[in-house]
């Protein structure tokens, strides 16, 4: 079971480079998430990509919800991999994120024109 606050892209479609549709938002001044245990970021396809040469995740903090910044990248993946069911980034999140997180989908070569994602924070990076 995935908690609805800790999704930032559900069946989203990312057909070019994007953010998710969604931000984590910590609630406070001071990030907790981490803190305690470490969290991760699970980005998995939904929908087979299409056309594009590789898809990147990258993972971004900010204090505004509004300019993020990189401050994790997960390998780029090829086409031919990023099919359904695959996992394109499995991140560790920093613990000294700012208050906001979000998700950074790099389509790399032409546009897609097919593909979709869900992406999750997760306590487990065994969660599929």
């Amino acid at each position: 079971m995935i908690d609805n606050i800790l999704t930032l892209s559900d069946l989203q479609a990312v057909t070019a480079s994007a953010d998710s549709t969604d931000s984590y938002d910590s609630g406070s001044g001071i990030p907790d998430l981490g803190r305690a245990a470490e969290h991760f970021l699970v980005v998995d396809v939904a929908v087979d990509f299409a056309t594009c040469t590789s898809i990147q995740v990258v993972l971004k903090d900010s204090a505004d919800d509004i300019t993020f910044a990189v401050i994790a990248t997960a390998p780029a993946v090829a086409l031919a991999d990023a099919l359904i069911g695959q996992r394109l980034a499995l991140l560790a999140i920093p613990q000294d994120n700012r208050r906001y997180l979000n998700v950074g989908y790099i389509i790399v070569g032409s546009s897609a024109t097919a593909g979709k994602v869900n992406a999750y924070i997760s306590p487990d990076p065994a969660t599929s």
